[in-house]
């Protein structure tokens, strides 16, 4: 994931875990987002997730996928 920010007249850009962190860091530490935000920076934490991060980068081509589109759009069905 990459993430493009503005913050304080800088533009920064945030890859991997970081586009996480930047995100997470919008939200008030009162919520669960703010409060992963602020788990994230811990050292042993980040590097988990950097290393989960990594893994999951490695895998994902060989996941299934949830839908094909013959014609690169596809069409949203709606239940009734």
């Amino acid at each position: 994931m990459t993430l493009n920010g503005n913050r304080g007249g800088r533009t920064q850009q945030f890859k991997g875990v970081d586009s996480f962190w930047a995100i997470w860091q919008a939200f008030t530490a009162s919520t669960i987002f703010g409060l992963m935000g602020r788990i994230i920076q811990i050292l042993l934490i980040n590097r988990l997730a950097r290393i989960g991060y990594w893994l999951f980068a490695r895998i994902r081509p060989f996941l299934p996928k949830r839908h094909q589109c013959d014609s690169g759009t596809c069409n949203i069905h709606q239940k009734n």
